[in-house]
Order: structure tokens, then sequence, then C-alpha cells
């Protein structure tokens, strides 16, 4: 099990350099770093049940994003194949498209 610095240098380092903010200045990063540590400390000081009630509801929020994720990913490749930019066959016609691009 991490412990709570852990889980927040790994939230850290994954965090991407995001541009500033047209309207405050502030670099985005900051802001959502400053979000991300202001939830796991609150999240801290919750009680037991109260962070097992919120650990469900997160599971079900990424649950419910990796289902929209995967409608829009279908929906796309939908829209390629139907646009003719698809490639069917099987693995020695991909190798042999591979040698001829």
């Amino acid at each position: 099990m991490l412990g709570l610095q852990q889980v927040r240098t790994r939230i850290e380092n994954n965090l991407h350099y995001l541009p500033t903010c047209p309207i405050t200045g502030v670099e985005e990063r900051k802001m959502h770093h400053s979000t991300i540590n202001n939830v796991i400390e609150g999240f801290g000081h919750l009680p037991y049940e109260e962070k097992e009630y919120v650990a469900e509801i997160l599971r079900k929020q990424l649950a419910e994003e990796r289902r929209e994720r995967l409608f829009h990913r279908v929906a796309e490749a939908k829209e390629n194949y139907y646009k003719g930019d698809v490639k069917r066959g099987n693995i020695e016609d991909l190798r042999k498209d591979l040698e001829n691009d």
C-alpha cells in the first residue's frame, strides 16, 4: 500500500506542463497541482467510511469515463472504416503494406 507522500509524488510526476491561463496568467499545471493537493489533503481528513464512499464514487466515475472513451474510439473507428481509411487483411498483408511504405 502506498503512503500519502508516495501517491502525491506519483501524481506530481505524471502531471504534464500545461500552458499559462490567458485570464489569470497562472501556469495551468500549478493550478492543477494545487487542486490535486487540496483533494488529497481533504481526503486524508475524512473518516474511514467516507473515504470508502468517495473511493467507490471515483471508481464509478472512472468506469464511466472508460466507457465514454471507448464509445468515442469505436465511433472514430467506424468513421474511418466508412471513409475507407481502414485496411483489412492478415499479418502477411500487414507486413507487405509496411514494407511498401
